[in-house]
């Protein structure tokens, strides 16, 4: 190969670019002098991207041509004139794309957590057959801080008022009491995390919630949401969560019926 390299003229100088991730033993390659005197060696070069006006000229040409529907367009009417009554405590799992999205509700109130990440509704087919939704949880941005800004817009004109949630550090974890109706029970939320020093844009809320029905035969109810937190800070809100108080204990019933399983 070098006897032909040689051989060629110095305005034919053979060319090779090596393109790999990281140097991976390629830059001592260029660092010998007989192949820098024989080649125009490249490691890693910056890509040049041919030149992009017709490619304009056709999104400019589409873009006027085609009309794009916003999400709320895509929100079709309810198939049924009723609403859907939801009396014992649920949760609706939905496919959500990327993200996550669920549907939490008890006899009074509903929870929706997040919405997915399609354009596209996920939730929309059963949450249209609602005649409310109480409160939504939203445990992390997951797409853009464009999109968190129009989410904030809209909640302003429809009057709600969004609260920031985070785990304040002590002995105590202070629950949020959602929904509280005598004779029927009350629905709490206790953050589990971000702590209070945290980047809001950069973190994630990792909510436990947790019913309790009026009626002591019935059992206590406790869901855990982790949103989009990593692992590590999701067990480590667990873990504050057994050491401190505040959680409801098991009821006696719920003890007796654990034990009956551990014999079977």
């Amino acid at each position: 190969v070098s006897n032909l390299l040689v051989k060629a003229s110095s305005g034919q100088w053979a060319s090779l670019t090596v393109s790999c991730r990281g140097e991976a033993g390629w830059s001592s390659l260029g660092q010998q002098q007989r192949i820098r005197e024989l080649l125009n060696y490249r490691l890693n070069p910056e890509p040049i991207l041919p030149k992009m006006e017709g490619v304009t000229e056709f999104t400019e040409y589409i873009s006027e041509t085609v009309d794009v529907p916003s999400p709320f367009d895509l929100l079709e009417p309810p198939t049924s004139g009723g609403f859907l009554k939801l009396s014992k405590p649920c949760c609706y799992i939905f496919p959500g794309g990327r993200g996550d999205s669920a549907l939490f509700a008890v006899n009074g109130f509903n929870i929706l957590i997040d919405g997915g990440s399609d354009r596209r509704s996920c939730f929309w087919k059963l949450v249209r057959h609602l005649d409310r939704i109480d409160s939504i949880l939203l445990t992390h941005i997951g797409r853009s801080i464009e999109e968190a800004s129009l989410t904030l817009q809209y909640l302003n004109k429809l009057g709600i008022k969004p609260e920031p949630l985070f785990r304040v550090v002590s002995n105590t974890i202070e629950p949020i009491t959602l929904f509280h109706k005598m004779g029927v029970g009350r629905l709490d939320m206790f953050v589990l995390n971000p702590g209070e020093i945290s980047v809001p844009y950069l973190t994630s809320i990792t909510a436990l919630v947790v019913w309790l029905p009026a009626n002591p035969t019935e059992k206590i109810i406790r869901v855990l949401f982790p949103g989009n937190a990593p692992q590590n800070k999701i067990l480590e809100g667990l873990e504050n969560a057994l050491t401190v108080s505040g959680l409801p204990a098991k009821r006696d019933d719920d003890v007796a019926e654990e034990q009956e399983q551990d014999h079977v």
